[in-house]
């Protein structure tokens, strides 16, 4: 599965949103389940971010190192 710009913008987002708690350590309220998420699930947000990321710039260097055959 490819990671799509939109993909990789919300994985930002969500690294992004979350510096708060990570420098302040701000609790982060979940809308969804009304209700503050616990350290765990936050790390595992920020994690799944990160890997999204990841993905996203391996991905470009490969179209850009293909496209350097073209």
């Amino acid at each position: 599965m490819r990671i799509t710009e939109e993909d990789y913008q919300a994985a930002l987002a969500i690294v992004g949103n979350y510096q708060d708690w990570f420098l302040d350590n701000k609790p982060i309220f979940d809308e969804d389940s009304d209700r503050e998420l616990t350290d765990d699930e936050v790390l595992e947000q920020i994690a799944d971010g990160l890997i999204v990321m990841r993905v996203y710039y391996t991905q470009q260097r490969g179209d850009n190192f293909a496209s350097d055959f073209i």
